[in-house]
């Protein structure tokens, strides 16, 4: 089925996938599940009362919520009136929610709890053009402000038609946060997105995505990627979504929703994968030569099939009879039924690629950005177009340059990447200047700039290799990416998060975050510390051995790096890179910009005296 328009798809789904279920809600302690046409009928109720509100075609409606039905119940019946949907993060500040809401001219504003309620009903009437303020979770389901009142009202008034827009109509304003400077409102078309959830169809195989499909959500539905490639494309084919209670509970939700496939980023995978590895260490012998074996059967067999060749008998059984006992523990911790998992935002460790691979999971590294709707490119899990460590080839469509001072330049050389397709935003809202600055024309075709280093591969297989905008100048003239560079050093299972440094200075320094907890369990068989020091962050930091394991694991990480590349120097850091502190971008991206001021004399500590060591956080000033 093909469709223009997010409406159309809706209205076609809800027909031919109307008793199949599409979201599913934990209430009770049990998941309850809303089928496409019951979906439909709440769709018609919130158009009818949007329509109440005064919304009108080609006006803008805003949105602070996580990922829950009413979320798309609201989107989807702001589409279906011709207007354009604003969604924003429970955990942004109120200063950028009034930044938003007053950018795009939201007229109304939907928002998930009386918590957030109580920081934004003032709006109303005061920001922007807001007319009212409108909560899901209001205390009282009867209160002036709640959702459920007002669609109890709809319910009782005439239906309204739902308007087809055109293609080229505004769908969604998605502000990004970015790493620097303010929020800027991407504009994207009913057009742009539909581009992508078709183009999905384009390279991924036959089967992979379909209405038996089913995903557990927890990737933020207001950035692109979770919208347009799991709400959007998963709706267009009849598939499922189950609703995550939040990443605390995502393990237990797993084994419940027991998803085919995951929207993710690598941080997860990651993560499994270290505890996997952990765990097999501390058992005994005989388990650890089962998983071993279990491994090396698993990469024969795919190796096998990535050559077309038959893989004796002997081989296949031991393949089969592993993979069930062994490697069918790791399914079963994401349920049992996980398939395949899209991940994107950053580089997954190629270890953690090959073993998910074995392990029967295959990750498909995406790469794409808010302004690209967001996808660009995705690796295929079919082995003749399956590329690992790349992110695969572009969608159907989309025309991928690699550019060098204004020139494409041949395959598998490096510059920036440069898009041109239907899947190109129309431009930032209200903001020509910066809509300018990233726009270019090449062969009579308008390319948008990533900002992003890369090559093609074989001429058809994007490989991202960093940041152009994060590369800095070492003092000696030397340029260094440095996001390959983190992402090596986080590809040891004692270090979660990385930043480096070294902008005109002699040399690079790292701030490491490790993961104290390995730490912990590491210095209890390899260092003489006591309990309490064991427990204490700085004891453990200052411990030789520790500090020896650190330059040992940045050593075996960085192996193959240019020299002037590795820190010298290098820091632990009591806490994490989070969103609490300003550090991350929604999409978990860190803004590097906030960490080196934060830590600028941690910084300048490096660079005069001797490291490593770990700095108290009570001794940093914060900027």
């Amino acid at each position: 089925m093909d469709f223009d328009t997010l409406v159309d798809m809706h209205l076609v789904t809800r027909q031919s996938f109307g008793n199949r279920p599409l979201f599913g809600t934990k209430k009770d302690g049990t998941y309850r599940w809303t089928t496409y046409k019951e979906f439909g009928r709440k769709v018609d109720v919130a158009r009818v009362a949007l329509a109440r509100l005064g919304i009108a075609r080609g006006d803008v409606v805003a949105c602070i919520s996580s990922n829950r039905e009413e979320w798309a119940v609201t989107a989807y019946a702001v589409y279906s009136l011709g207007a354009a949907f604003v969604p924003m993060y429970e955990d942004q500040l109120v200063k950028d929610w009034r930044y938003i809401v007053e950018n795009s001219g939201a007229k109304a504003l939907f928002v998930s709890t009386e918590k957030v309620y109580q920081s934004t009903y003032h709006f109303a009437e005061v920001v922007g053009q807001v007319r009212s303020v409108h909560c899901f979770d209001a205390a009282r389901p009867d209160a002036p402000h709640a959702f459920s009142r007002l669609l109890a009202e709809a319910a009782q008034a005439p239906p309204v038609p739902a308007i087809i827009p055109n293609p080229r109509d505004l769908a969604t304003l998605i502000y990004t946060s970015g790493t620097t400077g303010t929020p800027k409102g991407v504009r994207l078309t009913h057009a742009n997105l539909m581009s992508n959830v078709l183009g999905l169809r384009t390279v991924l195989p036959e089967g992979v995505l379909t209405c038996h499909d089913r995903s557990l959500s927890f990737l933020p539905w207001a950035h692109s990627y979770g919208q347009t490639l799991e709400l959007h494309a998963l709706m267009a084919h009849g598939a499922s979504v189950g609703i995550a209670e939040g990443i605390d509970k995502l393990l237990g939700n797993l084994a419940e929703v027991r998803p085919t496939m995951l929207f993710s980023v690598p941080a997860l995978f990651k993560r499994v994968y270290d505890g996997v590895h952990a765990k097999v260490q501390a058992g005994p012998p005989v388990s650890q030569l089962l998983f071993k074996r279990a491994l090396q059967a698993a990469h024969h067999a795919r190796m096998a099939r990535v050559s077309g060749r038959e893989l004796g008998a002997l081989a296949s059984l031991e393949h089969r009879v592993l993979d069930k006992v062994v490697l069918g523990k790791i399914r079963n911790s994401f349920g049992g039924n996980l398939r395949y998992s899209f991940v994107g935002g950053a580089a997954t460790p190629m270890e953690v690629l090959s073993f998910f691979d074995n392990a029967g999971i295959q990750i498909c590294e995406g790469y794409g950005l808010t302004e690209t709707s967001p996808l660009i490119s995705i690796n295929s899990p079919e082995l003749k177009h399956r590329r690992l460590g790349t992110t695969g080839r572009a969608l159907e469509g989309v025309t991928v340059k690699i550019v060098v001072d204004g020139k494409e330049v041949g395959p598998d050389e490096e510059g920036e990447i440069c898009v041109s397709g239907p899947n190109v935003m129309e431009g930032y809202h209200l903001n020509p200047a910066a809509t300018d600055e990233v726009m270019m024309e090449m062969d009579g075709k308008r390319f948008f700039r990533t900002g992003d280093l890369g090559r093609l591969e074989e001429g058809t297989y994007l490989r991202v290799t960093g940041r152009l905008k994060e590369l800095f100048k070492l003092e000696n003239g030397k340029y260094v990416v440095p996001g390959p560079i983190e992402a090596a050093l986080t590809s040891s299972k004692y270090i979660t998060q990385a930043l480096l440094f070294g902008a005109d200075k002699p040399f690079n320094v790292a701030l490491l975050v490790p993961d104290w907890a390995m730490l912990q369990e590491w210095a209890k068989g390899k260092t003489d510390l006591t309990p309490d020091q064991l427990a204490d962050k700085h004891a453990l930091a200052a411990s030789t051995a520790v500090q020896h394991l650190i330059q040992g694991e940045i050593q075996q990480a960085l192996e193959g790096s240019k020299k002037y590349e590795i820190p010298r120097r290098w820091e632990l850091l009591e806490e994490g890179f989070t969103q609490e502190r300003g550090m991350l971008t929604p999409k978990m991206s860190v803004k590097r910009h906030v960490v080196v001021k934060h830590y600028h004399e941690l910084i300048h500590h490096l660079y005069n005296d001797q490291g490593p060591a770990l700095m108290q956080q009570e001794q940093l000033k914060v900027a």
